[in-house]
């Protein structure tokens, strides 16, 4: 049978308060330590997502202020609101100018007929069936006679064919069929007191962009009459179709100058000014330097480097006056960030940025008692005054050429601040097909009407040309059109420019570069278009240098490699040899985002310094399990030693007693009997 024990009923100790105060005893100290290590750990953790917050918002603030045209840009202001709107890019130049608007764009839009349901067949049979097919340009049509006398094709709209069949010859089915095949006009049901009519309606507005319909019926249909498919078409000889809207450009007088416009848009027909018209009426336009923008750069960077600058200071600051250290001070990663803005924001950048090249230039300074920025209105003033883009160059990353032809694209962010002479030895051209000699051509269905052709490595589907007689220049039209509406091109954003050239046809890439060629023309029109024995020539990309050293070309394109890697220019044209200077610069602004990004990388200093102090907070996790287990076998030790002495001072009492007892029984001891 098992014996029960309970420590302290032997010797009538009180083991268990004895064990609890020795191992409390032991294991304070230790764990006093554990408690003050991860306090100051949690306290640096908690400071390094405080500095982390705050460089996240200084990045945003700072980040707006490294595009260079956003600084410059102008101030914009209309007199008439209701007749048009305005922007304006850095190029705008200052100045006021009178607007007339007299006529607004307007798109071409063609209802048909009603219809008594917009889900049945519009006809039954080959009428039925067929295709439509949508071509752009511009319509000579008197709506009051009905009288359609020409159309000229738009080269640059893409001809598209739409099949309709018997699963979609109603309006709805229609209506469908072209809305997906992406035209460039929306097909809409319009439910009237006569019944239902199918409207289409071209999305882009201007004269050259009305709608030419042609309906092609099944073999026993009449393309020509107002019935089935051909109650749809809308062409010489076939105007079945209602003009609800004729297509018209917008007419714009602009300081007494006539301007014509396809869109009520119009883009930089003042250099750098949109204007997006409204109505017909009169209004003044303005344009003027906006020098306040420059002026809150200015602000919004002091106020940003200030924010930082205090967080990073506040954190690893020491009040001897309170001896009390702050959670990062002497820290080496705080150390370092301050060191570094200080050094940037010091520093002064290269010849290439301009005549001002420090920010105590543009009249920013730094308080020699606080190391906080502060600004000198009167010098930022005078700066604004002789050369309002100079603070643009003094912040943002900025590229500029000396020659007109050569356009600055961006720069990669190893990029070495610099000027860069540019030479060019060779220009980037286009591929291209020339045929050979034709007259007129006279295209027949079904005889000589289809052509296939490759461009920029994509070969299209079978393109059908419009049956008819063509002189070059419609010749040239009529193919551009058909070409650029194939499928297979589109969806590989691939386009072709055709032009006439005396008596051949030429067919060029609109792309530049090596992987720029027309090649492989295959189909019944081949010969008659004087492209079977065409002569393919594939296009070449740019050559040149950039700081002397061997440029990248890729089309137009030339990036720079040595210092100069990742500046990227265009060049457009002109001729070979020296093209001037490539001045480029990163300013005070992003340089300062440069340091911030780091610190905010995934292998940057922040991470890496919050990953070790989580590391070692967790580390002082697993020295707490570890005080436990050693605070369990301490506790265990203590019982088994007091166990024993419990036992023994048990025996040594139980002895006590028992002689206290014997000595009591003898005579004269204890009142015991007398001899």
């Amino acid at each position: 049978m098992p014996t029960i024990t309970s420590s302290g009923i032997g010797s009538g100790l009180d083991v268990e308060s004895l064990v609890a105060r020795l191992v409390a005893a032991e294991r304070q100290p230790l764990q006093t330590r554990l408690d003050v290590r991860e306090a100051r750990l949690q306290a640096q953790l908690s400071a390094i997502g405080s500095i982390k917050g705050a460089l996240s918002a200084f990045q945003a603030a700072v980040g707006k202020l490294t595009n260079a045209d956003s600084l410059r840009l102008p101030k914009v202001s209309v007199g008439t609101s209701a007749v048009l709107s305005a922007s304006a890019t850095a190029e705008a130049v200052a100045g006021k100018h009178s607007i007339d608007v007299t006529r607004l764009a307007t798109a071409h839009s063609l209802a048909s007929t009603a219809f008594a349901s917009k889900t049945a067949p519009i006809a039954s049979g080959d009428a039925g069936v067929g295709t439509l097919t949508f071509r752009f340009g511009t319509t000579t049509y008197d709506a009051g006679t009905d009288t359609y006398s020409g159309f000229q094709l738009n080269a640059d709209r893409p001809v598209k064919t739409v099949a309709i069949g018997a699963a979609n010859n109603s309006l709805e089915g229609i209506r469908d069929a072209v809305n997906a095949a992406g035209i460039g006009l929306q097909a809409s049901i319009v439910q009237d007191a006569s019944g239902y009519r199918l409207v289409f309606a071209a999305t882009d507005t201007g004269a050259a962009n009305s709608l030419e319909i042609t309906a092609s019926e099944g073999p026993t249909g009449d393309g020509d009459d107002a019935a089935g498919l051909s109650a749809l078409s809308f062409r010489a000889g076939a105007t079945h179709l209602e003009q609800a809207r004729a297509a018209q450009n917008a007419a714009v007088s602009i300081n007494g100058l006539e301007v014509s416009s396809a869109s009520n848009t119009l883009v930089n027909t003042l250099e750098g000014v949109t204007l997006n018209l409204s109505a017909t009426g009169s209004s003044t336009l303005e344009i003027a330097p906006d020098r306040g923008a420059a002026g809150k750069a200015v602000d919004d960077f002091i106020a940003a480097y200030n924010q930082i600058f205090d967080t990073l200071r506040g954190l690893s600051r020491y009040d001897p006056e309170t001896r009390q250290a702050a959670p990062l001070t002497g820290d080496a990663l705080v150390r370092g960030t301050l060191g570094r803005l200080r050094g940037i924001t010091a520093a002064a950048l290269g010849p290439e940025a301009g005549d001002y090249r420090a920010l105590a230039d543009i009249g920013i300074k730094t308080n020699p008692q606080t190391g906080r920025l502060e600004k000198d209105a009167k010098r930022l003033q005078a700066v604004l005054d002789a050369d309002p883009e100079a603070i643009g160059r003094v912040f943002a990353v900025t590229g500029q050429t000396t020659d007109n032809l050569v356009r600055y694209v961006q720069a990669g962010t190893v990029a070495k601040a610099g000027s860069y002479g540019l030479e060019v030895t060779r220009l980037a051209s286009q591929g291209q097909m020339v045929g050979t000699a034709i007259g007129s051509v006279t295209i027949a269905a079904g005889i000589n009407d289809s052509l296939g052709i490759t461009v920029d490595g994509t070969t299209t589907g079978t393109i059908t040309l419009t049956p008819g007689t063509y002189s070059g220049a419609a010749l040239a039209a009529e193919l551009q059109a058909r070409i650029n509406g194939d499928t297979a091109l589109q969806k590989a954003g691939i386009a072709i420019a055709v032009t006439f050239d005396t008596d051949h046809l030429v067919l060029g890439s609109q792309r530049y570069g090596s992987n720029s060629r027309v090649s492989a023309a295959t189909g019944s029109a081949v010969a008659d278009l004087g492209l079977a024995t065409a002569v393919s020539t594939a296009g070449e990309d740019v050559a040149g240098t950039l700081g002397g050293q061997a440029a990248l070309g890729s089309g137009q394109r030339l990036t720079g490699t040595g210092a100069a890697e990742g500046i990227e220019v265009d060049i457009l044209g002109g001729a070979l040899g020296a093209r001037g200077v490539v001045n480029f610069s990163r300013g005070f602004a992003t340089q300062v985002k440069s340091l911030v990004d780091e610190l905010l990388g995934r292998s940057g200093g922040i991470g890496a310094r919050t990953t070790g102090i989580q590391a070692r907070i967790d580390a002082i996790g697993d020295q707490r399990e570890r005080l436990v287990a050693r605070m369990a076998e301490v506790e265990r030790r203590y019982r088994e030693q007091f166990t024993v002495l419990d036992g023994l001072v048990g025996r040594l009492q139980a002895t006590t007693s028992f002689l206290a007892q014997q000595l009591a029984s003898l005579p004269g001891v204890g009142g015991g009997p007398q001899k």
